[in-house]
């Protein structure tokens, strides 16, 4: 193996970066909850008031219905995504994020997607 200050260098800019999506990631959530606390406290007034709630997210809110549920998910389980995260110190949480994320009944086989992908992941091993 390499052991030049070049190689080293790019070892610590690795770290850098890897370091950085963490954190980022960790925002991301920490913004996502609080959405999420916000429209799952609006979302039976939305109800009541007689509204859609897919029509009133994508109108008064900018976002379609699934990513407003995917963040009263977050908000929802947040104690668990806070406990995976002092478990796990690397993006590896990320998967494991997924799962929580998923509404139940699309947890089955036909469910196991690449983040991104249309298709199933055929060497994924990590539970989605």
């Amino acid at each position: 193996m390499d052991t030049s200050k070049e190689f080293v260098r790019e070892i610590a800019a690795i770290k850098k970066e890897h370091e950085a999506v963490v954190s980022t990631f960790r925002k991301g959530l920490e913004h996502a909850k609080k959405a999420g606390d916000i429209l799952a406290k609006l979302k039976p007034q939305v109800i009541a008031a007689g509204l859609r709630w897919e029509v009133w997210v994508e109108k008064d809110c900018d976002m379609n219905r699934r990513t407003a549920n995917n963040y009263i998910r977050i908000s929802e389980k947040w104690e668990e995504l806070k406990a995976k995260d002092s478990t796990a110190s690397t993006v590896k949480g990320y998967p494991e994020t997924g799962v929580l994320l998923k509404p139940q009944e699309s947890q089955g086989d036909d469910a196991r997607n690449c983040p991104g992908a249309r298709k199933p992941c055929e060497n994924r091993t990590d539970p989605i």
